[in-house]
């Protein structure tokens, strides 16, 4: 749903895909900040593989990147976006284009596949990964359910 300008969108719904199916295509890498919570031997997580520098976390983050095809190249910024590029830059704050995961970043709906992407423009979890398993064919896909707990030790 969306006011009549397009100013203000309210989502709901459920899809397969999850976050990268109804974001937008903007990818960034983890924070150490979120790294550190997860790592935290006393915390919630305590899922040391996932520390800042920890090389194995590394390797993960940068092989889901190109199999999204994550990239700064070719990314055009509607005019909101580059303006807010520009004051950054003119106020001496460090900014940058963040990496997209289009497979045609200038295409004319890239900016509007939060809405739906019929055309599979956006290479998120629905048309790679989750697409890659069933085409394994040795998959099952379970809807409606709810994940409370992994357990890595019995697993």
């Amino acid at each position: 749903l969306t006011t009549a300008d397009g100013a203000i969108a309210i989502l709901a719904g459920s899809t397969m895909g999850g976050g990268t199916t109804v974001n937008w295509a903007c990818c960034i890498p983890t924070p150490p900040y979120v790294r550190e919570e997860w790592a935290a031997p006393s915390g919630e997580h305590r899922l040391p593989q996932f520390a800042p520098g920890a090389e194995e976390y590394g390797v993960a983050e940068a092989a889901v990147s190109a199999r999204i095809g994550a990239t700064e190249e070719g990314v055009t910024h509607n005019k909101a976006n580059r303006i807010l590029l520009d004051g950054a830059k003119a106020m001496g704050y460090a900014a940058k284009t963040a990496a997209q995961n289009f497979r045609v970043p200038d295409d004319e709906g890239a900016g509007w596949s939060c809405f739906g992407d019929r055309d599979e423009n956006k290479q998120g979890t629905l048309v790679t990964y989750l697409l890659d398993a069933a085409e394994t064919g040795r998959c099952h896909f379970i809807e409606g359910c709810c994940v409370e707990k992994i357990d890595f030790e019995t697993a």
